[in-house]
């Protein structure tokens, strides 16, 4: 029986003891695309560019998902995940023309996303 989306992840919690997070939402998105966006971010964000706290901003993510599905993010999506509490304003400025957001928990966040089976 093969699974998607949501119900794939309700299947994975109630088999695993998943601690509490501090994302605002512990249930991944079923939709594929913001499923994908997600990966890209996580992957930036254990990037060499972010070496202190998990940091990504739309330009990495952007590139590493047009390397890794060969689309281009779209900047909906990202702000779709800003609002699902995936990802979270960090403050953090480097010449004012980039904004950066800070993934709450990524261990969860990657736990989640390997129970998709999505690679990261």
């Amino acid at each position: 029986m093969l699974l998607h989306g949501t119900a794939m992840v309700y299947l994975f919690r109630s088999r695993c003891s998943i601690p509490e997070v501090t994302m605002t939402s512990t249930v991944l998105p079923a939709d594929l695309k913001l499923q994908r966006a997600l990966t890209s971010c996580l992957a930036c964000a254990t990037q060499p560019q972010a070496p202190n706290a998990p940091e990504v901003c739309y330009e990495w993510a952007n590139s590493r998902h047009e390397t890794q599905f060969q689309k281009c993010l779209s900047k909906t999506d990202y702000q779709r995940l800003h609002r699902l509490g995936f990802l979270v304003k960090s403050g953090s400025a480097r010449g004012g023309k980039r904004r950066y957001y800070a993934i709450p928990d990524a261990a969860q966040l990657r736990l989640l996303i390997s129970g998709l089976g999505l690679a990261v």
